[in-house]
């Protein structure tokens, strides 16, 4: 394999997925890679619900015929070098591929923020997802664009994915009323994003589960130049994720080496390389104080993306480093948040560092109203400069961060706790120092971490019953440094912007967040995008262009999921009661009733008897009812099924009429698009007295959406 083939193989950029929890991250990223990646065994637990950071690799392929733009787009999984290229969706015919990416699918809920953070370190783009039938702005969307904005993101590099645009269509309302309100969501999001990365971005009203206008967002990515090689200097490895790849049993001279996951920010690594991790081993004394750091030393056994080995790598997609590091180590996300690179070309790891603060408000947030109860004594005492040591020592770096006066802001004080994201590393720290006025403190770390002088760094604190809340970021002016483990005691020496080649912050806040420091801002300077690109006039990703895009989602929807729009209906008979003595009663067409359902009625009979009200309830009027409750039995059979009910229930068909129309909202009716053309897979055992020992789910079979059905 020669130095070509690595740029072939090698994905070329890192694509996070950011929004609010259920808006279709996940759904969109196995679309387009074909890989689902809820992959830890806790989010099994949670029914594919995202906890840790997902990953997966993509090819983007175009029509090698003369087929039209973005019909001529195509993707594919991107872990295996030996598949084909799919066929074209227009002509059917070959195709070859224009981008390989990987993608980055993050966490949507409040207290996975940090999760977040650590993946965001590695973006070169980012797709924001909006639910088109939620409220704009939901929490988590106000938050992770925020943190696009301040990580010096801009239009070129965010897509924003009108998700779910689907659901505005059917339910009764007609093609031009879901137009109508699709628009209007629209013009709700291009408000909403006013001032911040995702202005001008393209906004693709999609739908992951039909795969409309998913060809639009493969060309949007065909578009993205890729990463600059940065081959100068020395490699900068962020590593965003560490595991064990060894299994219970397995024999001790097979015994593989801890694995490194993430992105390589700056140079580039071959196979036998030596790296250094740090900060590696931290040493404290008795009372838990750092007192020294000790740098891993390692060799680089295996270089592999997805199932790709590669002989060397540059500046991209993430990978995996396997190395003869111990996986004891690296199990569990042991060394989540170091730095790796070739020795003596890692920036230093401070132990107390100077920031400038820059507070986000509550509109960034998505928080609703003004503020909190901090808002109202912004202009008291708490405004005013606090420090232990007075206000010019803790206004120490040097340099404005802004926004610490800023209405709503929080009143730092000595001794505060903060937490603090710096790449991918996540740690605590303790005001020492600080002026709310001025907007600057100095943190005491908890820990050591690895990075240089005008970074950007997240900043979260902590509101009284919700846990960390992201507040700010702030930006590195100035450090001590750790001592070295065996090395010379450094003198609490402060480390400033011109001795660690720093940069000043309006600098800073405009770069790419895979180059946010000097060193990588010389190197990209000496080399070109490469990688083929694709003219963005071919498509027009512009504001002007929503329109557009949003009357082919429409066309396609008419098109190809016409039974959406039309919703048809189940035609369910009215239940035929019969009473049989004074505390029974016969439900004669019950038999009827399930197959219009299109449901067991061992699972509709368990439902009516544990809502109780009803009493008791067995299946009666064939001889051999033990094939009748799965609904095996055969169409005539089913029809002569009735149900027994034992209750003396008054007013009974009002009951079993409610209790019906529930049974069809929780079991028939997709949660999404409203449509009853669903099924119902897992069913419950055929005695109907025995409750349901698995999962079930709910699958609509006009938008695809798939839902868990809760146990009876």
């Amino acid at each position: 394999m020669d130095e070509d083939d690595t740029h072939v193989l090698q994905p070329t950029l890192n694509i996070g997925l950011v929004g609010h929890v259920a808006h279709g991250k996940s759904s969109v990223c196995r679309y387009l890679s074909g890989k689902r990646t809820q992959q830890h065994s806790q989010e099994r637990k949670l029914h594919g619900a995202t906890v840790k950071l997902g990953y997966a690799n993509c090819k983007v392929c175009r029509c090698a015929g003369s087929c039209p733009a973005p019909v001529c787009f195509v993707t594919m999984g991107g872990d295996d070098p030996s598949l084909p290229t799919p066929p074209c969706n227009g002509c059917e015919g070959p195709t070859y591929v224009v981008k390989h990416v990987s993608f980055v699918d993050t966490p949507g809920h409040h207290d996975l923020i940090n999760t977040m953070l650590t993946g965001a370190s590695a973006f070169d783009g980012a797709l924001l997802l909006v639910a088109a039938n939620e409220a704009v702005p939901a929490p988590q969307t106000a938050s992770h664009l925020a943190i696009l904005t301040q990580m010096g993101f801009n239009n070129s590099q965010v897509c924003v994915l009108q998700n779910k645009s689907e659901l505005l269509f059917g339910g009764g309302r007609g093609v031009a009323e879901g137009s109508a309100a699709l628009e209007s969501h629209a013009a709700k999001i291009r408000s909403f994003v006013k001032d911040t990365a995702a202005e001008g971005a393209p906004l693709l009203p999609v739908s992951a589960q039909l795969g409309h206008n998913m060809d639009a967002l493969a060309g949007w990515l065909g578009t993205l130049p890729d990463r600059g090689t940065g081959v100068g200097g020395g490699a900068v490895f962020n590593v965003v994720r560490s595991f064990d790849t060894n299994h219970p049993g397995d024999a001790t001279r097979s015994l593989k080496g801890g694995v490194l996951g993430g992105a390589l920010l700056e140079g580039s690594l071959r196979r036998g390389d030596t790296v250094e991790l740090r900060p590696g081993r931290v040493t404290r004394d008795e009372k838990g104080k750092v007192v020294s750091f000790s740098p891993i030393v390692t060799k680089i056994v295996k270089i592999m993306s997805g199932k790709t080995e590669l002989p060397s790598v540059v500046p991209g997609g993430l990978i995996a480093l396997e190395t003869d590091i111990d996986p004891a180590l690296t199990r569990a996300d042991g060394l989540t948040g170091m730095v790796a690179g070739k020795p003596g070309s890692l920036p230093p790891c401070f132990k107390r560092i100077f920031l400038d603060l820059t507070w986000l408000t509550a509109h960034q947030l998505g928080q609703k109203g003004a503020g909190d109860a901090s808002d109202s004594d912004s202009d008291s005492d708490s405004d005013s400069d606090t420090s232990s040591e007075g206000d010019e020592e803790a206004a120490a770096g040097g340099g404005g961060g802004g926004g610490g006066g800023a209405k709503g802001a929080p009143k730092l004080a000595p001794k505060d706790r903060l937490q603090l994201s710096v790449g991918s590393a996540i740690t605590t720290g303790r005001v020492k120092r600080c002026s709310n006025r001025q907007g600057k403190a100095e943190i005491v770390l908890d820990s050591v971490v690895a990075c240089r002088i005008g970074d950007r760094i997240a900043v979260e604190v902590k509101k009284e019953g919700k846990g960390w809340s992201l507040a700010g970021f702030g930006i590195v002016r100035e450090g001590v440094e750790c001592n070295l483990d065996g090395g010379a005691q450094l003198d609490e020496k402060v480390v400033d912007g011109a001795e660690g080649e720093g940069q000043g912050e309006d600098e800073a806040s405009t770069m790419p967040p895979s180059t946010t420091s000097a060193a990588t801002e010389a190197a990209d300077e000496t080399t070109e995008p490469s990688g083929p690109t694709l003219d963005h006039d071919t498509l027009n990703f512009s504001e002007g262009g929503d329109e557009d895009w949003r009357q082919r989602f429409t066309a396609l929807l008419e098109e190809k999921s016409r039974a959406l729009l039309d919703h048809t209906r189940l035609k369910v008979p009215p239940p035929v009661l019969v009473r049989d003595g004074g505390a029974r009663a016969r439900w004669m067409n019950f038999g009827a009733t399930c197959l219009a359902l299109r449901r067991p009625p061992s699972h509709l009979a368990a439902f009516i008897r544990a809502e109780g009200g009803l009493g008791e309830v067995s299946l009666a009027g064939l001889d051999d009812i033990s094939e009748a409750g799965t609904g095996s039995c055969g169409d005539l059979a089913m029809g002569k099924l009735q149900l027994r009910l034992h209750t003396r229930a008054r007013a009974l068909m009002d009951k079993v009429c409610k209790l019906l129309r529930k049974y069809c909202v929780e079991f028939v009716s997709c949660k999404q698009c409203r449509s009853a053309q669903t099924t119902l897979t897992r069913n419950d055992d055929k005695d109907i007295r025995r409750r349901a020992t698995a999962d079930m789910v709910l699958t609509c079979r006009e938008c695809s959406a798939s839902t868990f059905a809760r146990r009876i």
